[in-house]
């Protein structure tokens, strides 16, 4: 049986139009991924800004508390 998701592996930005898409944080690629992904970056004390050019939530502080190596690639 195979359960789809868990891969927690981060990508840079290649499908926005913002100029400076290259100062958003990678994120990993699937939906579910991405938020489990996010819930676990604000339990640890991240925080996420907006981009000032395209005004996306694309932009993330580093967390006080390291996230695991899974979630870190």
């Amino acid at each position: 049986m195979i359960i789809c998701g868990g891969d927690f592996t981060c990508h840079p930005d290649t499908e926005s139009d913002c100029l400076d898409r290259d100062k958003h944080t990678p994120m990993p690629i699937g939906y579910v991924d991405r938020a489990d992904w996010a819930a676990a970056m604000i339990a640890r004390g991240a925080s996420q800004r907006r981009c000032p050019t395209c005004g996306l939530y694309a932009m993330w502080s580093p967390p006080r508390r390291p996230l695991t190596k899974a979630m870190s690639q």
